[in-house]
């Protein structure tokens, strides 16, 4: 590797002075415990919320974006040779060996070699994604106007990933972000909504079952308490009376959205659903601060039935 890498991770900018806020996670917990997140360089109190969700919703929709919702950016360069097979191993700059890449682009800077471009190289089967952790490029010189062949050049190599989690709804979300990085947004809806009830219903059962038997619990979840009924009723009242942060309302009916729109997708298709790029913007915003704030009440409650 030729350069050292730099790394992009925060939940957008500051409203008042634009100084960059901390990742999602640590953002997020400090947003359902406070109502706000503080900016450290001018202080301003920023609602998370508005402004995650103002940057998903500017168009175009672009997959940097995602870097807000947890998505990281890693930039750095690598000298490419013309006509020469390259291998990029991108855990050497950082990115983790389990890492999903979601988008990788390419900058050739020119200089005394000329201009380069790194093609990526592929076998009889074309990959319309990198998968793993390694670019496979070969240098393909550019002929500029005054005749000059490319043979070496450095190249600005950029590349959008997300890390793996435990968690069960993680996966759920990695394919919401993958759909909306193919601007595939009639098919991030489904997952992007699982994401947050796989992670949400478990939480449910293990508070009901501290009072009641497991098999009634599983029949009354089955039967009678729906994904909708917890994330509008049965969550804000424990909350409530347990003096947890509830989730604040403006998600909740962004999830209800969500919702709405999962369900139309699933009973009468994809026109009928008509999901806009605000729509999959919108959406995936609130299955990430859904998952999230599952993450940051689920011990609070725990620890209170204790």
């Amino acid at each position: 590797m030729n350069a050292e890498s730099s790394h992009e991770s925060y939940a957008g900018s500051c409203v008042k002075c634009s100084f960059v806020l901390p990742q999602i996670r640590e953002a997020a917990s400090m947003y359902f415990e406070q109502g706000h997140v503080t900016c450290t360089e001018c202080h301003t109190q920023n609602d998370l919320w508005d402004v995650v969700l103002g940057r998903m919703l500017s168009q175009p929709p672009l997959p940097m974006h995602l870097v807000v919702l947890g998505a990281t950016r890693t930039l750095f360069t690598h000298v490419i040779e013309a006509g020469k097979y390259h291998e990029v191993q991108l855990t050497d700059v950082g990115i983790p060996a389990d890492a999903t890449v979601l988008q990788v682009g390419y900058s050739p800077q020119g200089g005394q070699g000329g201009v380069v471009f790194p093609i990526e190289w592929h076998g009889n089967v074309p990959q319309r994604r990198i998968i793993g952790n390694v670019l496979r490029l070969i240098g393909q010189p550019a002929v500029l106007g005054d005749g000059t062949v490319g043979s070496i050049c450095p190249v600005g190599i950029w590349v959008i990933w997300i890390h793996r989690e435990e968690e069960d709804g993680w996966p759920y979300i990695l394919s919401a972000f993958e759909a909306f990085v193919d601007r595939q947004y009639d098919r991030m809806i489904v997952p992007a909504q699982s994401a947050v009830e796989i992670t949400l219903m478990p939480v449910a059962r293990a508070l009901l079952e501290s009072q009641a038997s497991q098999n009634l619990v599983r029949q009354f979840t089955t039967d009678r308490l729906g994904y909708g009924d917890v994330l509008n009723i049965f969550l804000p009242f424990v909350c409530a009376q347990s003096g947890i942060s509830k989730l604040p309302e403006k998600i909740i009916r962004s999830l209800n959205r969500l919702r709405g729109k999962r369900n139309k997708l699933v009973h009468r298709g994809t026109v009928a659903a008509n999901v806009s790029t605000l729509d999959a913007a919108e959406g995936l915003c609130a299955a990430v601060f859904g998952v999230e704030y599952v993450r940051y009440a689920r011990p609070k409650l725990i620890a209170w039935l204790r």
